[in-house]
């Protein structure tokens, strides 16, 4: 072993060791597997299985980014999240037993907040930025329609969509990004989005909580944070204030 600062150090002998149990971090940094690195691997002796035999059967796992055995990597494939978060990419990719296994136990988990790891795929995907948008009015609809006593049916149809979809505007899980690249998730809050407006705009009890804007001061005209095209709410002081009005004003709100 001259030659090498930090020969590699084993627990246990190796007299015996299976072919998957070789501890191949001992010998190759990374993944990738050059013929220096084989070279190395034939300084190590008592090994059952020869180590650069071993190499020729290794599979790479694209989620963990490690080497595995075929033991511990069945050639499953499953679509990996960065891929998705980066470039928009559903490819399913080879992964290892443990990573498929992990990647379907977290499918259904609120983990990825795009505004925080990518903000820029909003402007990218179409789709995401009309998810975006949707997803914010059903934020604020939401406080409406669960304090409306006139709005039973309609809380019926948020109950059925999943908390943090109404909660959380810019997180989503693996299968959300999923149904959102089919098309399924838009379609479905557009339509709960449009039925909620609707009851809002013409329920007395929702109109009560309205807010006159802050500029022009009609009260006939209330204002409400859900018309996202139409208006915009600070969120300190939750003012008010129509775009038209605040961009023809002198005055400034800090929207």
């Amino acid at each position: 072993m001259a030659g090498y600062a930090c020969p590699p150090q084993f627990e246990e002998a190796t007299d015996h060791w299976p072919a998957h149990f070789v501890r191949l971090e001992a010998f190759f940094e990374g993944s990738g597997i050059t013929e220096e690195k084989k070279k190395r691997s034939l300084l190590v002796a008592g090994l059952s299985t020869h180590i650069v035999a071993v190499l020729s059967r290794l599979r790479y796992c694209e989620y963990l980014g490690k080497l595995f055995c075929h033991c511990c990597h069945s050639n499953s494939r499953a679509v990996i999240p960065g891929r998705v978060l980066q470039r928009w990419d559903f490819s399913p990719q080879p992964v290892s037993n443990f990573a498929r296994d992990l990647l379907d136990r977290m499918a259904a988990d609120p983990l990825f907040n795009i505004r925080d790891l990518n903000p820029d795929l909003y402007r990218r995907v179409k789709v995401l930025n009309r998810l975006r948008q949707c997803r914010t009015a059903l934020h604020y609809l939401h406080q409406y329609i669960l304090c409306c006593r006139l709005a039973t049916r309609l809380q019926d149809s948020l109950g059925s969509v999943q908390q943090h979809l109404l909660d959380e505007p810019h997180v989503y899980s693996l299968e959300d990004l999923e149904q959102a690249r089919q098309g399924v998730l838009v379609a479905q809050l557009l339509g709960i989005q449009d039925d909620c407006e609707r009851h809002c705009l013409a329920c007395p009890i929702c109109t009560g909580r309205g807010f006159i804007c802050e500029i022009c001061n009609n009260a006939d005209q209330l204002v409400f944070p859900f018309q996202l095209s139409l208006a915009a709410q600070c969120t300190g002081t939750l003012a008010a204030a129509f775009f038209v009005c605040y961009y023809s004003s002198a005055q400034v709100l800090h929207l």
